[in-house]
């Protein structure tokens, strides 16, 4: 029997959790191939450092991720001593519901990623990754029922591959500038926002991207202190 080849295009959650639901699926005769544009395939833009920074948190804890290989909690505690320290967590305070910066759950959503595809191929699913590629055009052939997929692999030529399937999974596309000079659409990526500005800032919307600018300009701009009383002091 023919396998069915299948493309998802966007290496996040979405990829991640894809490929989970077929590997449960336990059907060795599907071969999975995944383009991702950035360097890591896992984070997606949610938790990737190109987006987010190290003020930023996640809005939901371990026992509200679904299941992947281990939980977030678990996956935390087998964490050496230096990292938990470099991520500002201390080991005593790791529990389901304890909220942590997005870039920690990137670091986790990585892992989980390579862990799954650790075990599709040990199931024999064939799983094919091609990350710091980006796809150009998805192309539909419906006289032979199968689509195209065409990559540029960076620093590689294009790369053209014919499936039976393919899911996007491409999630939030954000534009790197705004139409109007001094106005953002977005603040992702949040790189623009990074820098040191020394003028009166205004953030439409108090949703958590909202509340993630803010932090990204207080952070740039200042510190918070404790004064003499122990009351926490923004400078």
């Amino acid at each position: 029997m023919a396998k069915t080849h299948i493309a998802i295009v966007g290496g996040g959650m979405t990829a991640t959790y894809m490929l989970k639901h077929i590997i449960e699926q336990g059907n060795k005769d599907i071969a999975v191939t995944i383009f991702e544009k950035n360097p890591k395939v896992g984070p997606g833009m949610a938790y990737s450092r190109r987006h987010v920074n190290k003020e930023h948190l996640a809005n939901s804890g371990s026992q509200e991720i679904p299941d992947l290989e281990k939980p977030l909690h678990e996956w935390l505690r087998d964490k050496s001593d230096a990292w938990l320290e470099a991520h500002n967590i201390k080991r005593e305070e790791i529990t389901a519901g304890s909220i942590y910066p997005r870039v920690v759950l990137g670091s986790y959503f990585e892992d989980q990623f390579q862990q799954l595809v650790k075990n599709a191929k040990q199931r024999g699913i064939e799983v094919n990754v091609y990350d710091d590629t980006e796809v150009k055009d998805v192309i539909d052939d419906p006289d032979k029922n199968k689509v195209a997929v065409l990559a540029q692999t960076k620093g590689e030529g294009d790369r053209k591959e014919q499936f039976d399937k393919v899911v996007i999974a491409t999630g939030h596309v954000w534009p790197e500038k705004g139409k109007i000079k001094g106005f953002y659409d977005s603040p992702w990526p949040i790189e623009k926002i990074s820098r040191q500005l020394n003028h009166p800032v205004a953030v439409i919307g108090t949703s958590l991207s909202g509340v993630d600018t803010v932090l990204t300009l207080a952070d740039k701009h200042g510190k918070f202190e404790r004064d003499v009383n122990g009351k926490l002091q923004y400078k």
